[in-house]
């Protein structure tokens, strides 16, 4: 069994299963806020100086590179969670919609 969602709600994917690190080369050319602070986006997965927050700046291989999401698996842990919770609740239901002998 697998776990989906809507679009519109796509991005719990992206928590649930987590994703590699990436070049996000989508923003190139763009302004995007950070914080409190605009920055407008140049040099996607160039090597450079980035700007941490507090100010601090520091060399890196790549800029605008995310270092990707891990997994939380938080739906697949909820989903066990109440199926635990609510088994012997199930095991009645199914039973009766089987036939109350276990069906076949």
């Amino acid at each position: 069994m697998g776990i989906e969602v809507n679009r519109k709600e796509h991005f719990l994917m992206y928590q649930e299963y987590g994703t590699k690190p990436y070049l996000m080369t989508s923003l190139e050319g763009k302004t995007v806020k950070i914080g409190q602070r605009f920055v407008h986006v140049k040099g996607v997965g160039q090597p450079g100086y980035v700007t941490l927050p507090g100010g601090v700046k520091v060399y890196r291989q790549q800029k605008w590179r995310h270092p990707g999401l891990k997994p939380r698996h938080f739906m697949r842990d909820s989903i066990t969670q109440a199926v635990e919770e609510h088994k012997e609740e199930i095991d009645k239901f199914v039973k009766q919609i089987l036939g109350g002998n276990g069906g076949l």
